[in-house]
């Protein structure tokens, strides 16, 4: 059996949302290659931060978008 096959069989999609102000789940585990949708249905803009090394933080993500 392919290697790359299993490893893309390990993948999972996570959604998480965000609204009053809150992160829907608030914390979330991930592994590289995880895929995580995040849809922003606050009055403001957020981004998404890595934590606790604050490593890496991705684009800001508008208001009803993901």
């Amino acid at each position: 059996e392919d290697r790359a096959s299993n490893v893309e069989a390990e993948l999972q999609v996570y959604n998480v949302e965000i609204s009053g102000m809150k992160f829907k789940p608030q914390e979330l585990l991930v592994n590289s290659g995880d895929v995580v949708i995040v849809t922003n249905k606050d009055l403001v803009v957020h981004d998404v931060t890595e934590d606790p090394e604050r490593s890496w933080t991705s684009k800001t993500i508008p208001i009803d978008k993901y």
